[in-house]
């Protein structure tokens, strides 16, 4: 920004210092310099000047905004995917977590305990739901 700003200042200097040994030749001989050319010159100096007041600045205004709504975008995007790879993250952890809490199964009979508590609610599960209930009184 610096550097623009400089390069600005120069060409205004250049072109101030131009325009006043112009006019003081102008002045010394009494001719006009380039007078055929001045409508001309001027029409250009006001299509220079009209770009620089408004064509530029509207451009880069929309510049910014569209930038401004593609890094939005792009922030939206990282926060879910960040989200998703958390997410997965977890997913796996609990697999993980899962399948080290797992209780070992042996695949022999169960124990004649663990055999006539199932016999027993076997037996309990044949009768009505009334009998089945257990109710404190």
């Amino acid at each position: 920004m610096t550097l623009f700003f400089t390069i600005t200042l120069g060409a205004s200097i250049i072109g101030l210092l131009a325009m006043l040994l112009i006019k003081s030749r102008e002045m010394r001989t009494g001719r006009r310099i380039f007078a055929r050319l001045r409508p001309a010159e001027s029409g250009v100096l006001h299509s220079v000047v009209y770009f620089f007041e408004k064509t530029l600045p509207i451009t880069i205004k929309y510049l910014v905004f569209r930038a401004s709504e593609g890094l939005g975008a792009l922030v939206k995007r990282t926060f879910a995917r960040g989200i998703l790879l958390f997410e997965y993250a977890l997913e796996h952890m609990l697999v993980f977590i899962r399948d080290l809490t797992r209780p070992p199964h042996r695949g022999g009979p169960a124990s004649p305990f663990l055999q006539e508590v199932a016999d027993h609610k076997r037996e309990l599960m044949k009768g009505s739901k009334e009998d089945r209930a257990i109710f404190e009184e």
